[in-house]
């Protein structure tokens, strides 16, 4: 499952640089080191899972995540985030909600402020687009945590302040509602992210 959720992290974010992607990232050597570094353990994790070789895939697994984030800060990230939505009422609601919350200026900003703001994730999550109108989430049923430590539960706030200032942090949601799981991959929304993007016309 912790394989499957980091392949799905890495092609969402082949897909966000397909396309048009911040000049930082033109002729960058860092980006094409990555970006190749990455496919090739994401191969290797694959088949060291399949020869039972879990140890060595955890690790591969471990590789991959800084080799990531290596990516983002070459674009002026400073925080790196994987967001996980379980428990949701199918898996395309449950796509919509993490991609909702991954996307959503204000966790992105409290990321950059390492703030555990389990108020935006919510309000994200429960804003999520979906088949003309919005994912289904139990605020009730939800339960919230960044790096393993619950802030939020079934409904109340549980008062524990979690430790968000590193470099990286996970944002896992649990809805209570079905069997419907995502993950997606995320960045802070930083001063030297506005300043490189902002620096040029396209």
């Amino acid at each position: 499952l912790e394989f499957d959720r980091l392949r799905e992290a890495w092609a969402a974010l082949q897909r966000q640089f397909s396309g048009k992607r911040p000049r930082a990232f033109d002729n960058n050597p860092k980006y094409i080191v990555a970006m190749t570094d990455i496919a090739t353990r994401l191969v290797a994790a694959d088949l060291m899972l399949k020869s039972g070789r879990t140890d060595a895939a955890r690790e591969s697994l471990e590789a991959i995540r800084g080799a990531l984030y290596d990516l983002r800060k070459s674009a002026g990230v400073t925080v790196l985030a994987e967001i996980t939505v379980d428990g949701a009422a199918d898996g395309a609601q449950a796509k919509a909600i993490a991609r909702r919350i991954a996307t959503s200026p204000l966790v992105k900003t409290a990321l950059f402020g390492h703030d555990a703001n389990w108020g935006r994730v919510l309000m994200a999550a429960g804003s999520a687009p979906y088949n003309g109108g919005y994912a289904e989430i139990d605020e009730g049923r939800a339960t919230l945590a960044y790096n393993g430590t619950v802030v939020y539960e079934r409904g109340t706030p549980t008062g524990v302040e979690p430790d968000v200032s590193g470099p990286s942090c996970t944002i896992a949601l649990e809805l209570g509602l079905g069997a419907g799981s995502a993950s997606y991959l995320t960045s802070d929304l930083s001063l030297d992210y506005v300043r490189i993007n902002g620096d040029y016309r396209s």
